[in-house]
């Protein structure tokens, strides 16, 4: 994962990169992390699945933004 985060994001801290990825993976296992390139706003940029952004708060943990 770490390997990944570095390589893959350039945009987002690796840390908070992993703490997404498992939050978006772990209710299902056909669950996954999807990071939106073409967005510029780094708020929006990870998502679980295709229609629900993960944003973190203030305490840096993941959340959706509903």
């Amino acid at each position: 994962m770490e390997d990944i985060a570095e390589s893959v994001v350039s945009k987002i801290e690796p840390e908070k990169f992993i703490q997404a990825w498992k939050y978006a993976t772990k209710d299902s296992p056909h669950d996954f992390l999807l990071v939106d390139y073409k967005c510029n706003d780094v708020n929006y940029m990870l998502r679980k699945g295709f229609d629900k952004i993960i944003q973190f708060t203030d305490a840096d943990t993941p959340e959706l933004d509903e």
